[in-house]
C-alpha cells in the first residue's frame, strides 16, 4: 500500500506498455484508485503474503465483476500493494519486522514527501489526475473521508524529510514492478 501519487506513476508506466489493450485510459486510471477510496469491505481482498496481508490477485481475477478497463487498473492497484509489501518493505526498510510500520507517525508520514517527488519525476499531470478523480462511476461507493484524504495527498506537494523510504530505490521499484505488472495484467 504505497501513496497514491506511487500508484498513478506505476499506472502511468503500465498504462505506456498495454495502452493498446486499453479502450479507455480514464477508465484505467479510475481503477488505480479505486481501493483506496471506496466503501467496500475486503477492498483489498488480504490474505497473509511474506509478512504482511496483501492482496489476493487470483481471486480478484477470478470473482471481479467490474468491466474491462477498470478492472485492470484495480488489478494494477492490488498487483503494485502485493509487490510493495512482499517485495520493497521487505528488502528495502530496515526493521520493518520489528515496528508497527503502518501505524500513525511511521511510513504514511513519509508518503506526503514521496507524493511530491514522484509526481514531479514521474511527471504524473495532476490536472488529469483530479479531472479522473472527478469522474469515478456513481455504481462505486466512494467513501468521503478516503477520498478527500487521497484528493488531498495528491495536491499536497510538500517536501519534508523521508524516514523509511529510499527514494532512489524507491523510483527504481516503481519502474521495474511497472514492467511485471503490464505482463501480470496481460496474462
Amino acid at each position: 500500500m504505497p501513496s497514491i501519487a506511487a500508484h498513478f506513476a506505476c499506472a502511468g508506466l503500465v498504462y505506456k506498455k498495454i495502452k493498446n489493450k486499453i479502450s479507455d485510459k480514464d477508465k484505467f486510471y479510475i481503477g488505480c484508485i479505486l481501493p483506496d477510496i471506496i466503501d467496500l469491505e475486503g477492498s483489498h481482498l488480504k490474505v497473509k503474503g511474506k509478512y504482511y496481508l496483501v492482496p489476493d490477485i487470483e481471486k480478484y481475477k477470478k470473482e471481479s465483476k467490474v468491466d474491462g478497463d477498470i478492472k485492470k487498473g484495480y488489478l494494477c492497484h492490488l498487483l503494485l500493494d502485493k509487490y510493495f509489501l512482499d517485495e520493497y518493505v521487505i528488502k528495502n526498510i530496515r526493521n520493518y519486522d520489528k515496528i508497527n510500520l503502518f501505524s500513525s507517525n511511521m511510513i504514511y508520514n513519509d508518503y506526503t514527501s514521496l507524493n511530491a517527488v514522484l509526481v514531479n519525476d514521474f511527471n504524473i499531470d495532476l490536472n488529469y489526475i483530479n479531472k479522473v478523480i472527478r469522474k469515478i462511476p456513481d455504481n462505486f461507493k466512494v467513501q468521503g473521508d478516503k477520498y478527500k484524504l487521497n484528493v488531498e495527498s495528491i495536491n499536497n506537494l510538500d517536501c519534508g524529510e523521508i524516514t523509511f523510504i529510499d527514494i532512489d530505490k524507491f523510483k527504481m521499484f516503481i519502474k521495474e514492478i511497472s514492467l511485471r505488472i503490464a505482463e501480470d495484467i496481460m496474462r
